[in-house]
C-alpha cells in the first residue's frame, strides 16, 4: 500500500476502550434478564484467557489473534490501540496519521473538524457549510434500555485496558490518550 500511495493520509478515531467494549456488548445483545451478570462473566473469562495468551505468546500476537473464543466478546482486544498504531507507523510516517478521540469529537466537533481539514490540506468551510455537516443527526446511537453494567465489570475492563492506555499515551506523546477509568 505504501508503494502505491506513499502520501496517503489516515484518520483514526478511537474511543475509551472500556466504554467501547461495554457499548459493543449492549449494542449487540437484545436485552434480557441477567445480561449484566452474563456480561461480567464473559469479561472475567476473556481477561483470564487473554492473560494466558500473553503468557504463551507476545502481546502483538494476542492483540491480533487472541486464542480466546471470539464469540465470547467480539474484538475486546481492539482496544489495545497502541499495538495496531505502532504497526501502521512501521509502514507510513507519523505525519500521515491523525488520531482523534471520539470524546474530543463529541465535545468539540467544530475544532476537531477544522483540524481534520487542515490535516487533509483541504479548505476551511464556511460556518453554514460546517453547520450543515456537523448538525446532522447521528444514526448509530443505541437507544435500547438495558441493565446497568456492574461496577466490578467496568473495574475489570478498566484494569485490563489501563496499561495499554499508558502505552498509547506514550506512543502518541499526549497524555489525553491515557483514558481515565470509565464508570458507566
Amino acid at each position: 500500500m505504501h508503494a502505491l500511495q506513499p502520501n496517503a493520509k489516515f484518520i483514526l478515531m478511537i474511543r475509551n476502550p472500556t466504554k467501547r467494549a461495554d457499548s459493543l456488548f449492549w449494542y449487540t445483545h437484545l436485552p434480557s434478564p441477567g445480561d449484566a451478570d452474563r456480561w461480567h462473566q464473559q469479561v472475567t473469562t476473556y481477561i483470564q484467557c487473554f492473560k494466558k495468551c500473553v503468557q504463551d505468546h507476545n502481546l502483538r500476537f494476542c492483540a491480533y489473534a487472541a486464542e480466546c473464543p471470539y464469540d465470547l466478546i467480539p474484538d475486546l482486544q481492539v482496544g489495545i490501540y497502541h499495538v495496531y498504531i505502532r504497526d501502521w507507523l512501521k509502514v507510513f510516517p507519523r505525519d500521515n496519521f491523525k488520531v482523534i478521540r471520539l470524546e474530543d469529537w463529541e465535545a468539540e466537533p467544530v475544532t476537531v473538524y477544522r483540524d481534520l481539514l487542515n490535516f487533509l490540506d483541504l479548505r476551511q468551510l464556511s460556518v453554514d457549510e460546517e453547520n450543515r455537516i456537523l448538525k446532522r443527526r447521528r444514526s448509530n446511537q443505541n437507544q435500547r434500555q438495558h441493565e446497568q453494567t456492574h461496577p466490578e465489570t467496568l473495574n475489570a475492563l478498566n484494569d485490563f485496558h489501563r496499561p495499554f492506555n499508558v502505552e498509547l499515551a506514550k506512543l502518541m506523546g499526549d497524555n489525553k490518550f491515557n483514558y481515565p477509568d470509565y464508570k458507566g
